[in-house]
Formats: structure tokens, C-alpha cells, sequence
């Protein structure tokens, strides 16, 4: 996903994201999760092996009445036992524990897609946050040559104390609307140093770009349903709806008898340990194991089974139905934001010439300061919103990419108009 909106994103972002892959403490414990269920995959795998046991033991003997000086003894076995999968029992169990470590693993990079949009949001939001302080600054500047202005006429009688009132007011109203903007800032930037698990506060190395002015990959409708196979969610879904129709069949095959071959070398003597070498027995034996003196337990281990098979089957189709319904919601976020794209841009290009109007009718005295101030504060309100809608539109497109479990090439992008 990273890689489908780095165009979009550039440089500083695509560091911030791939510092928080990195650093970030829930990553790190998925990670963890995978290796252990990796392991356990690991050690089902022996079951293809003979088991492997070695014992050594060693027992002294002394007479009570001291008639005898007593006896050493020395017992050894070693031995080798092994289960044929008559049933293929144990290779159903092997494959179960490789199906879980790989839904293990997709949980792992469900968890990377996720913070990879959450980074992007922060990230974005925190340029907006740049923006609307950069125009509330300007906002501000313009507000107090106002009021000088206002001043000027009123010292000259001009005008009367009413409009340096209006232009006194406007000015503080921006001026207490900034402090709210800073803490916003602030707050955005505590919470990716979070993401970043960074406990030395905000530095000047976290980068933060100005928003791009246009993106550079519309999305268009009609994505095939099969790119939702990407999610990492839908393979864990599957993989886990694998394991748990696989287990089934293990509890079934349970119910069959099941063989144990063991062979082992026995050695024993007095005194020394070198007489356990003397005259090892060689054991092999053969164990079966009939299952049908609790034939009830099976059937209700098969039935737990289906259940969780059941449980599996519902969950998976409630992971596809969320898909979809991500899927449309981005897409319709995404053209419903670039319609509203449209009309702000001709709004701020109205209500720029309606300022600069008032301004001209104000200077030669066609009208009072309320008309400007009015016009000005519509003006800024547009600018804002313009700022807003482009941080929707590039959110509003990661939420797509996410949706679909990353990128998808051109399946997903329009050609530009």
C-alpha cells in the first residue's frame, strides 16, 4: 500500500510510515505472535519423526545387618517410538499448525496495513492542522491592518468608534482560535510519536509536508471483487476456515485405532557401568490404541469441531461483507469529496473577488467595514474548507487502498482528465 500512494505521500511520509513499522510496540508483539505460532508449526512437525528417549539410572543396595557390604546397579534404556499415520491423522495436524502460522502471520501484516493508515491519517491531519494555523496567521495579520485602518479613519473622523469595535472583535476572535489550533497540533503530534514508540518527544527531524494540491491517481469504480483476496484479514479468515474444517477431520480419524511402534535397546549389571554394555536386550513392541471405549467423548470432540467449523464459516463471511462495504463506502467517500472539491473552488474564487470588493468599496467609503470584515471572514472560511477537503480526499484514498488490502495498479486508477 505504501508503495501504491508514495506518489501521493512523498518522501518525509513514506519515513515517518516506515519508522512506525519499525518502532511500533504492537507490530513488534504481532511479530512475536507469529514466531511462536511458527514454533508450535514447528513442533507438530515432529510428528513425521520417531520420538526419541534415553534413561540412566543408578541404585545401591546395603544389608541392615551389615553381613553385606551392599550392591551398585545400573539400569540403561534407550528407545524408539513412532506412529504410522494410518489414517493420516498426524499429517491433517501438520497441516492445521501450518495454516494457523500463516493466519498468525496475516494477523502481522493486517496490523502493519493498519498502522500504515493511521500513520498517513496522523500525518495528514497534522498538515491540515499546518495549514489552517499558516491561513489563521495570515487571518490575523490582515485583522490588525484592519483595525489600524479603522483607527486611521476614525482619528480623522472619517468614520465613527463603532467600526473599530468590528475590527477589534474580528481580531480577537482569530486571535482565540488559534491557541485551539496549536493544542489540536499538539495532540496529533503526541499521538504519532505513540505509533512511533518515540519517548523523546517532538523533534525537528519529523518532517511534516505541506498537503499536495492535487492527487495524481483518481480511483475509478468497477474494481474486480477478487483484489479483496489481498486483505490480510480475508487470507487469515480462509486460512483459519482451512484449519478449523481440517480439524474435523482430525477428531474423526480419532475415532480410529491408532498404532504405536516402539523399539529400544535395555541394558543393565553390578558394580561397574561398564556392565551395562555387557548384555543389552533389544525390545521392540507394538501398542494399539482403541478408542472405542469412549467413543462418546469422539463424537462430541467432532461435534465441538463442527461447531467451530460453523463459528469459522460465519465469521469469514462477515470479513467479506465487511470488505465490500469498506470498499464502496471509500469509493463513494472519495467522489462525494472530490464533487465537493469542485464547488469550494469556485466558491473561494467568488468569494476572493467579493473580498477584494468589499475591500475597494470600503477605501472610498461605499460601504462600512462590516461588508469586509463579512467577506473576509467567508473567504477564510472557504480557504479552510478547501484545506480540509484535500486532507478527506487523500484519507478518504488510503481507506480505499486499505480496504482492498493495498494496491491494485491500474485495476483502481482513472486516467486523469
Amino acid at each position: 500500500m505504501l508503495e501504491t500512494v508514495s506518489t501521493v505521500a512523498g518522501q518525509d511520509q513514506d519515513a515517518i510510515v516506515e519508522r512506525v513499522l519499525s518502532n511500533n510496540n504492537d507490530l513488534a508483539a504481532a511479530a512475536y505472535r507469529v514466531k511462536k505460532a511458527e514454533t508450535q508449526a514447528g513442533i507438530v512437525r515432529t510428528n513425521l519423526t520417531p520420538g526419541v528417549s534415553s534413561e540412566l539410572k543408578q541404585s545401591n543396595t546395603k544389608s541392615l545387618s551389615g553381613v553385606s557390604s551392599g550392591q551398585r546397579f545400573f539400569t540403561s534404556t534407550f528407545s524408539l517410538s513412532y506412529e504410522p499415520d494410518l489414517w493420516e491423522r498426524l499429517s491433517k495436524a501438520r497441516d492445521i499448525s501450518a495454516w494457523e502460522a500463516m493466519a498468525t502471520e496475516e494477523d502481522r501484516e493486517h496490523i502493519a496495513m493498519q498502522l500504515m493508515g493511521t500513520t498517513m491519517e496522523l500525518y495528514w491531519q497534522l498538515g491540515f492542522l499546518n495549514e489552517s494555523i499558516a491561513i489563521n496567521d495570515t487571518s490575523i495579520a490582515s485583522a490588525r491592518s484592519i483595525l489600524e485602518l479603522a483607527r486611521v479613519r476614525e482619528s480623522v473622523g472619517q468614520e465613527g468608534r463603532f467600526e473599530s469595535i468590528q475590527a477589534e472583535q474580528q481580531l480577537n476572535v482569530l486571535l482565540a482560535d488559534k491557541p485551539v489550533l496549536l493544542q489540536r497540533r499538539e495532540e496529533g503530534r503526541n499521538a504519532l510519536l505513540v505509533l512511533l514508540a518515540s519517548p523523546m518527544g517532538w523533534s525537528d527531524e519529523i518532517k511534516i509536508s505541506p498537503l499536495p494540491m492535487r492527487i495524481s491517481r483518481p480511483l475509478r469504480s468497477g474494481i474486480p471483487a477478487h483484489v479483496l483476496g489481498q486483505r490480510p484479514d480475508m487470507r487469515a479468515a480462509e486460512l483459519r476456515l482451512r484449519a478449523s474444517f481440517g480439524n474435523i477431520e482430525v477428531q474423526q480419524k480419532s475415532l480410529y485405532p491408532a498404532v504405536n511402534l516402539t523399539a529400544g535397546i535395555n541394558g543393565g549389571g553390578t558394580r561397574e557401568l561398564s556392565d551395562i554394555l555387557r548384555n543389552p536386550l533389544e525390545v521392540f513392541t507394538a501398542g494399539l490404541l482403541l478408542p472405542f471405549f469412549e467413543f462418546n467423548k469422539g463424537k462430541l470432540r467432532v461435534a465441538s469441531a463442527e461447531a467451530t467449523y460453523l463459528e469459522s464459516v460465519e465469521l469469514f463471511k462477515k470479513t467479506l461483507f465487511d470488505a465490500l462495504a469498506d470498499v464502496e463506502n471509500s469509493l463513494s467517500a472519495y467522489k462525494q469529496f472530490g464533487d465537493e472539491a469542485l464547488h469550494l473552488s469556485r466558491a473561494h474564487e467568488s468569494s476572493s473577488r467579493a473580498e477584494k470588493i468589499a475591500e475597494i468599496r470600503y477605501r472610498l467609503g461605499q460601504s462600512n467595514i462590516q461588508e469586509w470584515l463579512e467577506q473576509q471572514d467567508v473567504n477564510r472560511r472557504i480557504a479552510l474548507r478547501l484545506v480540509k477537503n484535500r486532507t478527506d480526499q487523500l484519507v478518504a484514498m488510503v481507506k480505499f487502498y486499505q480496504a482492498i488490502g493495498g494496491g491494485c495498479a491500474d485495476q483502481c486508477a482513472a486516467a486523469l482528465p
